[in-house]
């Protein structure tokens, strides 16, 4: 638990990401995102930055482990469709997954279940896991990590339970937040999405 929370205001904390993360599966199955990531001009521009060795990760896991790992974790799984793929694609033989959110959680064991895919997916807290030792070729975090508060726990853990050619994967955003723009960087973006018409400022898939 974070040193400056006491553990009602952790507890409070950690149920109030739950539900957040629980509600937004609604926002999903309306198919109208606002993520950056949703316009498929930006999503093309960051698949080609995050090639490893002009590949996917997914592919180039397999051609480090020589093969599909036998067993891999995903932290923050959400409802399991980035490790789903990678079990799809022949990444991995066993998928695990863990989330704070029991609804997302319970999506992506259905799903997994339907696939037919091995492995399962659980309600767990990443601040205060306790994983394995030399248990998974493979644990990747896609987009999650920078919801976790505890990293220096969260990477040892990840370094006890990886096997001897395992791999840990991090996918996720660097750079600076709206909270770190200055007033005038924010001033211009709003400006410019002011010149827009309101139909225009969300992607609709399909569209």
């Amino acid at each position: 638990m974070p040193i400056n929370l006491d553990n009602n205001q952790y507890q409070r904390r950690v149920s109030n990401e739950a539900e957040k993360w629980g509600k937004h599966l609604d926002v999903e199955a309306s198919g109208e995102w606002n993520s950056w990531l949703d316009h498929p001009l930006i999503l093309s521009h960051y698949q080609q930055r995050a090639l490893i060795d002009g590949m996917p990760w997914e592919s180039y896991v397999v051609r480090h482990l020589g093969g599909k790992a036998e067993k891999c974790l995903d932290l923050g799984c959400g409802s399991g469709g980035r490790s789903l793929h990678l079990w799809q694609t022949g990444g991995s033989k066993t998928i695990e997954g863990i989330d704070i959110s029991s609804e997302r959680v319970s999506v992506g064991e259905k799903r997994r279940l339907q696939l037919g895919a091995a492995g399962r997916y659980w309600v767990a807290d990443v601040n205060t896991m306790t994983l394995p030792r030399d248990t998974y070729d493979l644990v990747f975090s896609c987009h999650s990590f920078h919801h976790f508060l505890e990293l220096e726990h969260v990477m040892e853990q990840v370094s006890r339970s990886l096997t001897t050619s395992g791999l840990f994967i991090l996918e996720e955003f660097v750079g600076p937040t709206q909270f770190q723009w200055t007033d005038k960087q924010i001033a211009v973006v709003r400006s410019l999405i002011n010149l827009l018409p309101r139909e225009l400022r969300t992607f609709r898939r399909g569209i």
